[in-house]
């Protein structure tokens, strides 16, 4: 089930900026979504770690929304 949203994430999104963060919840949904669920699907494979630039920029943007202050 996990494997079409990943590679949907991988092919479809242009830039990390086209992923929506909505609110804090949506924003550590998506920083879930893009480092855990990967590493667990594809785990002992190099496919885990594809997503990782997505995750450190949706926490990057999470942290300038000030989401990590609440």
């Amino acid at each position: 089930m996990s494997k079409p949203i990943i590679r949907y994430l991988r092919f479809h999104c242009p830039s990390p900026t086209a992923i929506p963060q909505p609110n804090r919840d949506g924003a550590l949904a998506v920083v879930l979504l893009l480092d855990q669920i990967p590493r667990n699907v594809f785990r002992g494979n190099g496919h885990a770690f594809a997503t990782d630039p997505l995750a450190l920029h949706g926490a990057a943007r999470a942290i300038d929304a000030g989401h990590d202050a609440k």
